[in-house]
């Protein structure tokens, strides 16, 4: 047995970065190569690494590479576009978004009524009694692209009791 010298591996697409390029390997061992991909734009990317040794039964090794890049997508509210209040009872509304990239989201609200503050994904508050039906915008961002919805707050009035009293 003699050591496996691996004299060069090429690849055409420069989206694909090996190293090392050559190496030695001595009998019973391996050696690890990283393939490093690189690309810039989505897409789906096709090659092919040479691998020349001084293997007598094969000297030339062709294997076949893809690297695949999913173009950015827009996240997508998931939360619903229509929340019931009670007048006099605190209203807690959480926003909700998929973003098939698993990218960092940021959340804005606006168009809110006097009576909803925001915190992060959420909008809370308390409307009045008299408060009328409203909505606001809800706005979710990637950093890149945005998805909105307009939430449709429906206030029902305060149970009153009813009841005479003595």
């Amino acid at each position: 047995d003699s050591t496996l010298q691996v004299t060069s591996i090429e690849n055409s697409d420069s989206v694909f970065v090996v190293n090392p390029s050559s190496f030695s390997v001595l009998p019973g061992e391996s050696a690890i190569v990283t393939v490093t991909f690189t690309p810039v734009y989505s897409g789906t990317y096709i090659d092919s690494l040479t691998i020349s040794s001084n293997d007598p039964r094969k000297p030339k090794l062709i294997v076949h590479i893809t690297g695949i890049i999913q173009p950015d997508a827009a996240p997508i509210i998931t939360s619903p576009e229509k929340i019931p209040a009670m007048a006099n009872q605190h209203l807690a509304y959480v926003a909700t978004a998929t973003d098939v990239n698993d990218d960092l989201l940021t959340w804005k609200f606006d168009q809110l009524p006097c009576w909803l503050s925001a915190d992060a994904n959420r909008v809370f508050g308390t409307p009045i009694g008299g408060a009328m039906n409203t909505s606001f915008r809800a706005i979710v961002s990637d950093g890149d692209l945005s998805d909105t919805i307009v939430v449709i707050v429906i206030v029902r009035p305060a149970n009153i009791d009813r009841k005479s009293v003595v």
